[in-house]
C-alpha cells in the first residue's frame, strides 16, 4: 500500500496538484466496482469510503460501521475520519485537489471541497495509471527473471497478467446513461464484445430493458474480427 501511495504522490508535480481524491464507487456510481480503486490505494475493503492523499498526510473517510475495520486495514498510513466531516471539509485548506470527474456528481464536488479548496479535473484516473503500470512491470519482471522471450508475449500470454484472467471475456457490454464511450473499461477483454449504448441511467435500468437488449444481441452475427463471407 505504501508503494502505491508513493507512486501517486510522484504524480502530483506532473499534474500540478496538492492531493488526489479516491472514492469507493466507479463511474456507474456503484460500490460493487470490479476495479476497487479505494482498496488499491488504502487497503480498505469496506463498501463505503473515500480517501484523500496529500503530499504529507492521508485521510480515509468512512462511516461508523467501519471504524474498527478501517483502523485495522488502513490506520498505519491513513488518519481515519468520520464520513460526515467530508462536508465542507476543513481538515486542510487552500489546496488544489485532483479527481476523476466521472466518479463524482457536481453536487458532491460542491458540498465536499469547494468551500475551502480548489478542484482540478483529471481525465486520466491516477489509480488506473498505477495499476496499469503494475501490470506492465509484472510482464517485464517475467521477461527478465523467468527467461520469458518477448516473442512469447501474445494474445494468449498477456491476459494471464490481468485481474480478470480467471473470467471469460464478455460477450456483451452495456453502457448506460447515454454515454457513447467505454471509459477505458476492459479494453483488452472486450476487444470482440458486442456493445449496446442506452440512455437509461444505471439506477433505472430494468430487467425488461435487459431482456430486450439480450433479444437484440441474439440477432447479431458474431465475427470476432472477421468479415462476412
Amino acid at each position: 500500500m505504501n508503494k502505491e501511495i508513493n507512486e501517486l504522490r510522484e504524480k502530483f508535480k506532473k499534474y500540478n496538484i496538492d492531493g488526489y481524491v479516491v472514492p469507493k464507487n466507479d463511474d456507474y456510481f456503484t460500490e460493487y466496482s470490479k476495479i476497487n480503486r479505494l482498496k488499491i490505494i488504502s487497503n480498505f475493503s469496506g463498501s463505503a469510503g473515500l480517501a484523500i492523499i496529500l503530499k504529507d498526510k492521508n485521510y480515509l473517510f468512512t462511516d461508523g460501521r467501519y471504524t474498527i475495520q478501517s483502523e485495522m486495514e488502513s490506520g498505519k498510513y491513513f488518519k481515519i475520519v468520520s464520513y460526515e466531516k467530508i462536508i465542507n471539509c476543513k481538515l486542510f485548506k487552500n489546496l488544489r485537489l485532483g479527481l476523476d470527474p466521472k466518479l463524482f456528481t457536481q453536487q458532491q464536488i460542491k458540498n465536499y471541497f469547494l468551500k475551502n479548496n480548489q478542484i482540478k479535473f483529471l481525465s486520466n484516473n491516477l489509480i488506473d495509471e498505477i495499476k496499469n503500470s503494475e501490470i506492465f512491470s509484472s510482464v517485464i519482471y517475467n521477461l527478465w527473471h523467468f527467461d520469458l522471450n518477448p516473442s512469447d508475449i501474445d494474445d494468449e500470454t498477456f491476459p494471464k497478467y490481468l485481474d480478470t484472467y480467471v473470467l471469460p471475456d464478455p460477450d456483451l457490454v452495456i453502457r448506460t446513461s447515454g454515454e457513447a464511450r467505454i471509459s477505458n473499461f476492459l479494453l483488452w477483454q472486450s476487444a470482440y464484445s458486442e456493445y449496446e449504448f442506452v440512455n437509461t441511467l444505471w439506477p433505472d435500468f430494468t430487467a425488461q430493458e435487459f431482456a430486450e437488449i439480450l433479444a437484440r444481441y441474439g440477432l447479431r452475427e458474431r465475427r470476432f474480427g472477421g468479415v462476412t463471407a
